[in-house]
């Protein structure tokens, strides 16, 4: 049958989650919260990283690009993207267009 693990037990970094997404191969999980912090969780080891932003996450909407998500959504810039397709996962700030 299934079984349930606790990877995490919530703490101010993962509290209010605005969006959670897997890798590819299912060993990460990444947890977006809307205090601005994305948190990697290793699914076998219980290891966490967790990357912060100044930003309100509104969600880890998947883009083209393997485990690459867009955090703050691209209507209201600037946008803030997470790039977990490395070995160290990274933030990307996308400003917005220059005022002409």
């Amino acid at each position: 049958g299934s079984q349930w693990v606790l990877v995490h037990p919530g703490d101010d970094t993962t509290r209010n989650p605005a969006g959670v997404q897997f890798s590819a191969d299912g060993t990460l999980a990444y947890v977006a919260a809307g205090v601005g912090t994305v948190s990697v969780f290793n699914l076998a080891t219980g290891e966490s990283n967790t990357l912060t932003c100044n930003c309100t996450a509104t969600g880890l909407q998947p883009l083209n690009a393997p485990s690459v998500y867009d955090l703050t959504g691209a209507s209201k810039p600037p946008v803030w993207l997470f790039d977990g397709s490395q070995s160290t996962p990274r933030l990307w700030f996308v400003p917005g267009r220059a005022k002409q």
